[in-house]
C-alpha cells in the first residue's frame, strides 16, 4: 500500500477498491517494478505495482456484486467499472443511485441488496463473448469442485518433449541427493530420491514438482532444490495418477534427463552454485515411484482409490507409501465401500503425521538450555481440572405479558463427550480461575474498571466468557482476522458483554495505544 500509494499519480483514494478487484477471472492492466527477490519457486519475480486499471469483469456474478460495491464505496473511478461493465458511465450511475436511494430507507438494506444481486446479474447477463476468457465447460471440467478454477497456461517450452528424453532410458547408479545432482553437468539420465516441497499444475495435465533432500525445512536453499517435470507424453497414463499424488510432503523416487533451461534466470549471486544456475535445471521425468504419501486426507482417499481398482495402482507401492503392511493393501482393494476408504484415509493421515520427525532449531536448543533453571526451581505439577457443570439459573421473563422460563447460560451446555466439553470449556474455566487470581492481586482491583488486552483473540470466547464472569472489567480483543473480529463484534453486542474489538497486529505500537492492566494471549504464544 505504502508503494502503490506512494507512485500512483492520483490513484492513491483507490487501493482498497483495486485490492478487492484481485478477482479470479478479472482482467487488470498493472505497471509496476520488478523485484528479483528469493522466493520458493526459482525463476519468479515479483511486481511492486505502481497503477491499476480495471479492463474486464470476472465471469461470476457475486465477484461483479464485490466491484459495484466498491465503486458505490467510492473506492473505484465510474469511467473504468462502466466500461468494464459496458455500459454508459450516466447508465451505471442511474442504477447506483437508485441502490443508495434504497439503503437509505430500508435500514436492513435488504432491499438494496436484492437489487444489487439483481443488477450483477444482469451486467454478467449482457458481458459480450470474450475469445481469450476460458469457457464455463472448460472451467468446471478443470475445477477441483466446479468453483470456475482455471489451470495456467503451459509455457511454450514445456508443450513438446525434447527429442533426448525420449529416448530409452540409460542405466543410472543408486539415488543421490538434490545437492550432489546439481554439480552434475546437463544432459544426463540421473536418479534421485525426495521430498516434494513445491507444485504447480499447468494446463495439459503437465505438472511441475520443486524437490529437496529434506522437506522439514521450511525454506531450503535455492542450491538445494531441483524442478521436475511430469509430462504426458513421457509418462503416458501415469502422468495424470502421479499429478495428485505428488502434492507437497511426499517422497519420491525418480530417474529422468537433466537439462538447462533459458528460461528460468535469477540476478542473485547468492543462487548459484558453482557457475550454475539451479534455477535453470530442468529434470526431464521419465520413470516414478512414491515412496511415502503427503499426509492429506484427500491425496490418501484417492491412493486408496486408485488401490480399489484393477491395474490403477502397484499393491506394493501403495502399502509402502502408506506404511502399511501388504495385507492391509490388499483388504483395500477388496473393500468396496467408498465411505469405509473415506475413514480409513483419515486414520492413515493421521498416522502418517504423528511419525513426522520434528525439527528443533539450534537456537531453540540454545535458548532452552540458558532457562533450564527456571523449569528445575519451578517443576511442572499436575492440575486436576473439575468441570464445573453449565450454568443455568431459571428466572421467569415477561415477554408480551405471558411469562415463561429463561436460562441464563455463561457457556453453550453442549453435548457429552463433545469436544467443547471435553476441552475448549474447561480450558475456558481454568484460563479464567488465573486470570482472576492475576487481576485480584491487582493494586487497583475493585477501586476502577481494569483493563485486559486480549491478543490473537479471534472471534473471543475467552474474552466473552472473561466478560460474563468477572465484574468490573474492560475486555479488548486484537486479532489480524478480520472475519473473526466482525463475528465477535457481534456476538458481544448481542451478549452485552464489556469486549471491544479491533484488527490489528500486535505490535510494539498497539502496546502503546492500548493501557492494559492484564495481557492474555492464549492461542498467539507461538507468533509472539
Amino acid at each position: 500500500q505504502e508503494y502503490f500509494t506512494s507512485t500512483a499519480g492520483g490513484q492513491d483514494s483507490y487501493y482498497e477498491g483495486y485490492k478487492r478487484c484481485l478477482l479470479k477471472g478479472c482482467k487488470l492492466q498493472v505497471t509496476g517494478t520488478v523485484s528479483y527477490s528469493p522466493s520458493r519457486i526459482p525463476g519468479n519475480a515479483d511486481l511492486l505495482i505502481q497503477s491499476m486499471h480495471l479492463k474486464e469483469l470476472p465471469r461470476q456474478s457475486q465477484h461483479i456484486q464485490i466491484i459495484l460495491k466498491q465503486f458505490q464505496e467510492g473506492n473505484l473511478p465510474l469511467q473504468e467499472v462502466a466500461s468494464a461493465c459496458h455500459m454508459e458511465p450516466t447508465e451505471l450511475q442511474t442504477h447506483l443511485n437508485k441502490l443508495s436511494q434504497c439503503a437509505s430507507n430500508d435500514p436492513t438494506e435488504t432491499k438494496a441488496t436484492t437489487l444489487l444481486k439483481t443488477l450483477a446479474k444482469q451486467i454478467f447477463n449482457n458481458l459480450p463473448s470474450d475469445p481469450d476468457y476460458p469457457k464455463a465447460a472448460d472451467q468446471v471440467k478443470l475445477s477441483k469442485k466446479g468453483n470456475n478454477f482455471v489451470l495456467p497456461p503451459v509455457p511454450t517450452e514445456w508443450k513438446k518433449v525434447p527429442d533426448f528424453a525420449t529416448n530409452q532410458q540409460q542405466q543410472v547408479q543408486e539415488p543421490g541427493s538434490i545437492a550432489n545432482v546439481l554439480q552434475l553437468i546437463d544432459n544426463s539420465t540421473i536418479a534421485i530420491e525426495g521430498w516434494v516441497q513445491n507444485r504447480r499444475r499447468f494446463d495439459g495435465n503437465i505438472t511441475k514438482l520443486t524437490l529437496v533432500d529434506d522437506c522439514y525445512l521450511t525454506r531450503s536453499p535455492p542450491n538445494l532444490r531441483l524442478s521436475c517435470l511430469i509430462h504426458p507424453d513421457l509418462l503416458e497414463a501415469s502422468a495424470n495418477v502421479y499429478n495428485n499424488l505428488l502434492a507437497v510432503g511426499a517422497k519420491v523416487w525418480v530417474t529422468g534427463h537433466l537439462v538447462t533451461t533459458t528460461s528460468s534466470t535469477t540476478t542473485n549471486s547468492d543462487e548459484k552454485t558453482e557457475g550454475k544456475d539451479p534455477a535453470a535445471l530442468l529434470l526431464w521425468i521419465q520413470d516414478v515411484h512414491l515412496l511415502q504419501s503427503c499426509a492429506r486426507p484427500i491425496t490418501i482417499r484417492y491412493l486408496l482409490d486408485l488401490m480399489a481398482h484393477d491395474d490403477k495402482m502397484d499393491l506394493e507401492e501403495a502399502a509402502n507409501a502408506l506404511r502399511i503392511t501388504y495385507q492391509e493393501a490388499l483388504e483395500v482393494k477388496q473393500n468396496s465401500n467408498p465411505t469405509e476408504r473415506q475413514w480409513k484415509a483419515n486414520q492413515l493421515a493421521v498416522q502418517l503425521q504423528q511419525n513426522k520427525r520434528q525439527v528443533i532449531k539450534p537456537e531453540l536448543l540454545e535458548t532452552m538450555e540458558k532457562y533450564r533453571h527456571l523449569l528445575e526451581s519451578n517443576p511442572a505439577t499436575m492440575i486436576d481440572i473439575k468441570v464445573q457443570e453449565p450454568l443455568a439459573v431459571e428466572e421467569t421473563v415477561i415477554e408480551g405479558g405471558n411469562k415463561r422460563p429463561h436460562y441464563n447460560k455463561i457457556t453453550p451446555q453442549g453435548m457429552p463427550g463433545s469436544r467443547w466439553m471435553s476441552k475448549k470449556k474447561p480450558q475456558l474455566e481454568w484460563m479464567g480461575q488465573r486470570i482472576q487470581d492475576v487481576l485480584q492481586s491487582h493494586p487497583d482491583y475493585g477501586q476502577r474498571p481494569l483493563q485486559i488486552l486480549d491478543i490473537g483473540g479471534g472471534k473471543g470466547n475467552l474474552a466473552h466468557y472473561l466478560g460474563r464472569t468477572i465484574q468490573n472489567v474492560q475486555i479488548h480483543v486484537v486479532d489480524i482476522a478480520a472475519g473473526a473480529i466482525k463475528n465477535g463484534a457481534k456476538k458481544a453486542q448481542r451478549l452485552d458483554t464489556p469486549v471491544e474489538f479491533q484488527v490489528a497486529d500486535a505490535s510494539a505500537s498497539l502496546l502503546e495505544q492500548v493501557e492494559a492492566d492484564v495481557v492474555v494471549a492464549l492461542h498467539a504464544c507461538g507468533h509472539l
